[in-house]
């Protein structure tokens, strides 16, 4: 069967139907069956029920819902359009749709459940779950596909029930529409990869479970299944959280690292391959999760009788925390070896970034105060949306409402000085920083400012001489000038570039 499109209101072509008067069951082109009541005859009945008395004005929708059930592809896409708007404010045009739910022609039912798609909400999702059993396969995987518009806990029950509907084409819509839910409980149901025999509908599980597990209230689900899942199912959450970049996950990825045979009561200890391929799984999440706090574990594996493969992705994860470029083998020892006192103090600042992650977790300046701005230059390098790849996606603002707690006099002189290091062909991040350290203010800012702004008169000068000789043009510096005269404005400061 041909699989139907997961875009529900942009993504439906009007659909005609066929203006029949019969009431028994017919066989369509297609392989669908008409069945109950016919299309003119509903479209009438339901005309005179919600006409108005008269000298009271229609319902706006009256019209749309003979509309839609219009053999012109254009009436229908218009009633459709309407029926929305309508819909998304008028509750009563549910209950008109609801009606008309019961027609003969799957094809206006398959209308109807993109209007209801369109308004989203609580209120079409009595209709859409009662149309998720429709006799019609397509209508019942549109209406699934549908309910990922729509909320409450019916709705997540029969998504999750849907999971392990008969058809594949259901199966896979139902992994679809968890998209737009974003509730935890669906987490542990999409992991169940492993029983799952279609491909497609495979597919739509492991991604679903991708875009669930990148939203801040998922971790505390995930570290919990993260230690309590085992085998395959354990493995597909691994695999989801790949590249997270939640320092929160570094604790159960390192114990999985260190102990990936990890298996239920009574059960036979996985084969080597499959324990190989767990672990290497997880050293590849802390490449982008572990911190400080892995390095023990990270240091063992890269000097040990592992796969060659966990020794690699163990000594490329200690290269991207540590800035050490040593390959697998006993370098890391002695690395760790010379530098216990950085580790274990760095480590303490790790479980500390990890904690102020939750964006539940008040922030205090006097636990800022304990760190160093060099110690917390990660905070920095966040709000800059570095290193790539290994942030989650609501960690930038979090890093800067981190910022923005501590004592700007701190930070001032630092960020300043991180833009006079940096080339003149860096201006993404010297914007950036500059716009960080206007942000940031406080009584130190002045001088700060004005030292970028006579690091960038002799920089200018410098690279005036320098293009006169190559014959080349210079830098441009327009936008680093308009942001620094603009800072020294707000402070009463005419800059003079």
């Amino acid at each position: 069967m041909l699989r139907l499109s997961f875009v529900l209101v942009s993504g439906f072509a009007a659909l005609p139907l066929w203006p029949t008067s019969s009431f028994a069951a017919e066989s369509t082109e297609d392989g669908g069956e008409r069945h109950g009541l016919d299309v003119v005859g509903a479209a009438k009945t339901v005309t005179r029920w919600v006409a108005p008395p008269t000298g009271t004005a229609a319902k706006p929708w009256s019209g749309d819902l003979a509309g839609i059930t219009d053999e012109d592809a254009r009436t229908q896409a218009k009633a459709i359009r309407n029926l929305i708007t309508e819909g998304s404010r008028h509750p009563e045009v549910i209950t008109d749709l609801t009606v008309l739910a019961s027609d003969r022609d799957w094809r206006l039912r398959a209308r109807i459940v993109q209007v209801c798609a369109g308004i989203g909400g609580t209120t079409p999702a009595p209709l859409l779950l009662t149309l998720s059993r429709d006799r019609e396969a397509r209508v019942r995987e549109l209406s699934v596909l549908a309910l990922g518009q729509c909320s409450g806990d019916d709705v997540l029950a029969r998504q999750l029930e849907l999971l392990r509907a008969p058809e594949s084409t259901i199966r896979e819509a139902a992994a679809k529409s968890l998209v737009s839910s974003g509730d935890p409980r669906a987490i542990e149901p999409l992991t169940r990869q492993d029983a799952e025999t279609d491909d497609l509908a495979k597919r739509a599980m492991r991604d679903t479970l991708g875009m669930l597990a990148a939203r801040a209230p998922a971790l505390p689900t995930i570290i919990s299944l993260l230690g309590t899942l085992t085998d395959l199912r354990r493995d597909a959450l691994l695999e989801a959280v790949a590249n997270l970049g939640d320092p929160r996950l570094c604790p159960p990825l390192t114990a999985i690292a260190a102990n990936p045979d990890q298996a239920e009561p009574g059960k036979n200890p996985r084969a080597p391959e499959a324990s190989a391929w767990t672990q290497f799984l997880a050293v590849r999440g802390l490449a982008a999760s572990g911190d400080y706090r892995a390095i023990t574990t990270l240091v063992n594996l890269a000097d040990s009788e592992a796969t060659n493969d966990v020794r690699t992705m163990a000594a490329e994860t200690l290269r991207s925390i540590t800035g050490y470029g040593a390959a697998a083998g006993k370098a890391w020892r002695v690395w760790q070896s010379d530098n216990t006192i950085r580790i274990a103090r760095f480590a303490q600042r790790d479980a500390w970034l990890a904690a102020v992650h939750d964006p539940t977790t008040a922030i205090e300046r006097s636990n800022l105060s304990e760190w160093t701005v060099d110690e917390l230059a990660p905070l920095v390098d966040a709000v800059l949306g570095e290193p790539i790849g290994r942030l989650s996606p609501w960690w930038p603002a979090r890093a800067l409402t981190v910022l923005r707690t501590d004592d700007p006099a701190r930070w001032s002189p630092y960020v300043a000085q991180r833009i006079i290091s940096l080339p003149s062909a860096d201006q993404d991040r010297r914007l950036a920083l500059i716009i960080l350290l206007d942000d940031l203010g406080g009584p130190e800012v002045i001088g700060a400012l004005t030292d970028v702004v006579r690091d960038l008169k002799e920089r200018s000068e410098l690279e005036l001489e320098k293009s006169a000789t190559s014959k080349t043009n210079p830098p441009d510096h327009g936008a680093s000038i308009t942001l620094l005269k603009q800072a020294l404005a707000r402070r009463g400061i005419t800059a003079g570039l």
